[in-house]
């Protein structure tokens, strides 16, 4: 089959089957909505990632502004700051800012939430695309390329945070089009200095998208670097020289880097420092806020104290095997993904160091954090864009080994990984971590999810808005599950044997 097939496929089953799980309600959500409804499970608002990005976004659209209105800044808590009178988002703006059309258009047929809320699917889709052309680039069978990527986006809990307004898939898509961009940028001679601006370009906005993506794009940046020199031997003369075009395509990330400084100094007083000062509220009661922090600490401070080494051992548990958060225990089949990285590493080295530093340093990065948890969440929500490079991993897996029966053994793991992933995003990423849990005598596992499903809870729009008079929530969980899982069986079993087969044809000699 050809590759324009795959993509195809790939970008309308995206769309498809994220839409049938995506959250949202009836119209659009005014102040009033926000202020009446806040603590509602089965709401598209269930935590404060969602609602304080949200907020800006309405506070920019409707008011011009970057300042929350009182109405608005409770939308936001906890996750609200508070400088010289006036309140604000925490979060960096550039989530906020990139889904305004989305918020403009969907306003003018009442859907707005809608389709804000559909933006990080578009981008779960573009991350499942560049999966499929990252493992086609390294030369992999496109059914195996398929198959990952379908496991990326139906068999991890990356699944729950597309259907959601969170910037995980954003960053995910960052880090893979980076990285596919400098293998372009390898290849491509005459056009070469295209693919160095979107590199800078990605760098800049991920920057404001979130705080963290300044380190986890660094390897991208050090790929481009080291690509970015020509070594030639002459004479017996190793001669070294560096292409200009890494200088002058630095221009996107100058100029968005000036935008944001800006927007710091007009806020906040300080081109550099983010959030200078700001105050972190906690509550807002009688027109006074409350917080618990101590205001002579900076937020430069704060940040740094939150990670610390001494927690990597703990984070390392919590994010990998735990029953709380833990990848290979929410994912079985990410661990599969391991027996590929060999395989990678014998046809493309160098690539294959950057994708491992990716993945080591989404993972450090977060087992040093203060809380691995990410709050209240389903599955570990900071790994998603490692889970994609494991997919990618897992795609060399299959292709180098080759076996029916690998095939078979992975098969029971996606399975487990499917229904997992879509009990997740079907209900709810409500789930405490243990310590808060047990107080409140609630489940910290995907058990919780598992009592949502059988009340019949769910945020999902399309089940809310056309099935649930026809089926209940659990027979909807079902239909979609056995789709997925004929549908990965067809491509793990039927389409390899396909190609296999088309292969020989074109191989045999041609009788005269």
């Amino acid at each position: 089959m050809k590759i324009k097939f795959y993509l195809i496929f790939l970008l309308l089953t995206g769309l498809f089957l994220y839409g049938l799980t995506m959250r949202g309600i009836y119209g659009n959500p005014g102040a009033k909505y926000i202020n009446e409804n806040l603590a509602g499970i089965t709401m598209p608002f269930e935590l404060s990632p969602e609602r304080g990005r949200y907020a800006l976004t309405l506070a920019i659209a409707e008011d011009k502004t970057f300042q929350l209105k009182d109405e608005i800044a409770r939308m936001a808590l906890p996750d609200l700051g508070y400088y010289k009178g006036n309140f604000f988002s925490i979060f960096p703006p550039g989530i906020s800012i990139l889904v305004l059309p989305f918020y403009l258009l969907g306003k003018m047929i009442n859907f707005a939430q809608l389709a804000v809320f559909s933006v990080p699917a578009i981008f779960a889709v573009l991350n499942s695309i560049l999966i499929f052309l990252i493992l086609k680039k390294f030369e992999v069978r496109s059914s195996y390329a398929f198959i990952a990527s379908l496991i990326f986006s139906f068999a991890t809990t990356s699944w729950s945070y597309a259907v959601t307004l969170y910037q995980h898939h954003i960053t995910t898509f960052l880090i893979l089009s980076g990285f596919y961009y400098v293998l372009r940028f390898q290849k491509y001679r005459k056009l070469y200095w295209i693919w160095g601006l979107l590199v800078w370009l990605n760098y800049a906005v991920g920057l404001v998208i979130d705080s963290p993506n300044g380190l986890l794009l660094l390897p991208i940046m050090i790929y481009f670097l080291t690509s970015s020199f020509e070594i030639k031997i002459i004479s017996t003369q190793l001669n070294i020289k560096l292409k200009t075009v890494i200088v002058y395509t630095i221009i996107p990330f100058l100029v968005i880097g000036f935008l944001y400084g800006y927007y710091n100094y007009s806020y906040f007083g300080d081109w550099f420092k983010i959030r200078k000062n700001l105050i972190k509220v906690t509550d807002i009661k009688d027109g006074n806020i409350i917080s618990n922090e101590d205001t002579s600490v900076t937020p430069q401070k704060y940040v740094l104290g939150l990670f610390d080494a001494k927690n990597i051992p703990n984070g390392l548990y919590t994010l990998l095997v735990s029953n709380e958060r833990g990848l290979f225990y929410y994912s079985p089949i990410m661990a599969l993904a391991l027996l590929g990285v060999i395989s990678a590493y014998k046809k493309r080295v160098r690539e294959t160091i950057i994708l491992v530093s990716l993945i080591s340093l989404n993972i450090f990065l977060y087992s040093a954090f203060g809380d691995p948890w990410g709050g209240w969440a389903f599955g570990p929500r900071y790994l998603i864009p490692s889970m994609a490079i494991l997919s990618i991993f897992l795609g060399f897996a299959y292709h180098s080994i080759r076996s029916f029966w690998f095939r078979l053994i992975s098969f029971p793991f996606i399975i487990y990984s499917v229904a997992v992933a879509l009990l997740g995003a079907l209900t709810t990423s409500q789930i405490p971590p243990r310590v808060e849990a047990i107080p409140l005598g609630i489940d910290y596992t995907y058990i919780r999810n598992l009592k949502f499903l059988e009340s019949g809870q769910t945020g999902s729009f399309a089940y809310n808005y056309f099935f649930k008079n026809y089926l209940s929530l659990a027979q909807y969980w079902l239909v979609i599950f056995i789709s997925i899982v004929i549908l990965m069986s067809i491509f793990l079993f039927v389409a390899p044997y396909l190609e296999r087969r088309k292969l020989y044809e074109w191989s045999k000699p041609k009788s005269t």
